[in-house]
């Protein structure tokens, strides 16, 4: 199979991978068989584009509605549901993972007490002295 021919089967099967549900049922072995008999045919008719493909096989698209038409309503309604309460459980996690890190450093800053370190250096031998003149303030004008 040349590269041009394998780049029409990956574009097929992505754009029938974002076609199909998420949680689609068996979709890992039905993507994989229908890559094999994509190949299958591109062996067969080594001449043949994307166009062949989708007369051969149906557009990605008509190919997921074929599927799903297949699958049982009631399949169907629980993926969603699956799908729903696990995105929900994310959330909920997600909520309380922040509102413990929130609440760790706001613990963090009430407990922690700060220290300012200042060195004084003293050196011998050193006179200090104090001038009692009193400048004039026009100066600094």
């Amino acid at each position: 199979m040349k590269k041009r021919q394998a780049d029409f089967v990956r574009k097929y099967m992505r754009e029938l991978r974002h076609a199909l549900p998420i949680n689609y049922p068996n979709q890992k072995k039905i993507l994989h068989s229908i890559k094999q008999n994509l190949i299958n045919y591109i062996n067969e008719n080594p001449y043949s584009d994307y166009s062949n493909l989708t007369n051969e096989f149906g557009t990605p698209l008509d190919t997921a509605i074929s599927f799903m038409n297949e699958m049982p309503e009631e399949t169907f309604s629980e993926s969603l549901k699956k799908r729903k309460k696990i995105f929900l459980i994310s959330i909920i996690l997600l909520i309380i993972c922040t509102a413990t890190i929130i609440t760790y450093f706001n613990y963090l800053a009430a407990t922690t007490p700060i220290y300012i370190d200042q060195v004084t250096y003293i050196y011998n031998d050193t006179e200090i002295s104090y001038s009692t003149e009193i400048l004039d303030t026009e100066q600094f004008n």
